[in-house]
């Protein structure tokens, strides 16, 4: 006797998956099953373009021209000193020349402010000795249409140098911070943190205790660390707070507003603006303030920040650029995190003001950023703490930091597709890569890894892991560029 089975056999569902959300900010949600599948919960080294995955930023030493006539020849600053303490940029109108020459001033270990002409020719460095022990703080200054560049320190004398200055002030306060504002010099100094000082002298070059007045805060929102003109007011960004002075020019007197108070630290490292907004960290998020609203930017990567103390920032063509210390939290060790030498702060953050997205760069120590702007080049440049403090890098998009390589990851997170808890079997994955890279695939259960060579066309891999929850992760070493990835899986 025949039995008929009247049982259909299940058809397999066929699911595509495609991964085109490179360019969203990564994910650090402790619970990755409530992140989108195609969304990044790790993304360090690679830059983020339109679903694309490619070559990342880099760092290589400083180049630049010598001559405003040929700016595509680049040759290497040279440095004086074995560790490069502190950078500042200048601009400064040369009227013999009438032409305005543009300068990378820093500081060293021996106590030397040197400084380097950027399109001029340098066959060697200049270089003041100064009586300093400490860092100073350097600021440019115009005073009746003349350029100075200014240089105090707890532990010495104002240093001064441009229009026909090159000399050290005996009387002059210890500034760390000034602006002019409303015919007013305001500035900040190093012997009274708690006082905004200022003077309807102009010209502090001539400054003094006698001709300079103080206006003292006591309140709780701490020390003063920097004063700005910004959006026709000024205002003092303090320990945990932004105070907002106005002042009436009959009467001499000043309002006082007090427009964000915080219970978390401002770190001053991190107060930028790009002339629209001034962006801040403290120690519970990431912030914009517009000159009247204090805004939180609720970026998750943000989150990964460590330690954030010796973080340098500065805004720089529509992006935000923060050196800090960043927990990664994947076990692994990259560029300067592997070094005898320590750590101090191990990536870069990229936030772009207009597409709100983040880029990351993992493994370099750096201490200090900073803008040099002008007409012919404009870079961003920075030093470094530990292995590297004898140089002054550029940043660039070559994917090497100093010649060597990157390792670059975007990783998702384990994810069931919104498919429950249904068992599903990754059949195959597609890639368009002209770059070597590893793909790994991994379940509960196993994990599998492909290596994928360089093709100009759309590869198409058998893979064949099968899991309730997926995870995909892509690493290279190399340069170019990954598109066009989707999983296939079938479901059952």
């Amino acid at each position: 006797m025949f039995y008929v089975n009247k049982l259909k056999p299940s058809k397999k569902k066929i699911k595509t998956f495609k991964f085109n959300l490179f360019d969203k900010c990564q994910n650090v949600m402790s619970n990755e099953e409530d992140v989108p599948y195609n969304n990044g919960v790790i993304s360090y080294n690679f830059s983020l373009n339109s679903g694309r995955l490619t070559t990342g930023y880099g760092v290589r030493d400083l180049q630049m021209p010598k001559s405003v006539s040929d700016l595509e020849n680049e040759f290497k600053v040279n440095l004086t000193g074995n560790e490069i303490l502190r950078m500042w940029s200048f601009a400064w109108y040369d009227k013999g020349a009438d032409e305005i020459k543009y300068y990378l001033f820093y500081f060293n270990e021996d106590a030397q402010i040197v400084y380097e002409n950027l399109f001029w020719t340098r066959p060697f460095s200049l270089t003041v000795q100064s009586n300093y022990t400490s860092i100073p703080v350097g600021m440019s200054y115009r005073i009746d249409g003349k350029d100075y560049m200014i240089f105090a320190a707890k532990d010495g004398d104002v240093y001064v140098y441009g229009s026909g200055y090159n000399t050290y002030l005996r009387d002059s306060p210890k500034l760390m911070s000034c602006c002019n504002h409303d015919e007013k010099v305001y500035a900040l100094t190093a012997n009274a943190r708690r006082s905004l000082v200022y003077s309807d002298n102009q010209n502090i070059l001539e400054w003094n205790d006698n001709i300079t007045e103080h206006l003292d805060f006591s309140d709780e929102r701490g020390n003063l660390n920097k004063v700005i003109s910004f959006n026709d007011y000024l205002y003092i960004f303090r320990d945990f707070g932004i105070t907002r002075v106005s002042s009436y020019s009959t009467s001499g007197n000043f309002s006082i507003s007090h427009l964000f108070q915080s219970t978390s630290y401002i770190e001053p490292g991190s107060i930028a603006s790009d002339g629209d907004n001034v962006y801040f960290l403290t120690t519970d998020g990431f912030y914009s303030f517009n000159g009247n609203n204090v805004k939180k930017i609720d970026l998750d990567c943000f989150n990964m920040i460590d330690v954030n103390t010796n973080c340098s920032a500065v805004c720089f063509q529509s992006k935000y650029y923060l050196a800090c210390r960043v927990k990664f939290q994947d076990g692994l060790e990259m560029g300067c995190e592997g070094s005898d030498s320590g750590f101090i702060n191990n990536a870069l953050f990229v936030y772009d003001v207009n597409t709100k997205s983040v880029e990351i760069m993992r493994g370099v120590d750096i201490k200090q950023l900073l803008a040099l702007n002008n007409p012919y080049k404009s870079k961003l440049v920075m030093c470094f703490n530990n292995d590297n403090i004898s140089r002054v890098g550029e940043l660039t998009h070559s994917g090497t930091i100093f010649g060597e390589q990157t390792h670059k990851i975007w990783s998702s997170p384990l994810s069931d597709f919104d498919l429950g808890d249904e068992l599903k079997k990754v059949e195959s994955f597609t890639i368009k890569a002209n770059m070597t890279a590893d793909v790994i695939i991994e379940s509960e259960r196993d994990s599998r890894k492909f290596h994928i060579t360089p093709e100009q066309r759309i590869q198409r891999i058998k893979c064949g892991l099968s899991g309730r929850r997926i995870k995909v992760t892509i690493e290279s070493d190399s340069e170019g560029e990954i598109s066009e990835f989707n999983l296939i899986m079938s479901v059952q």
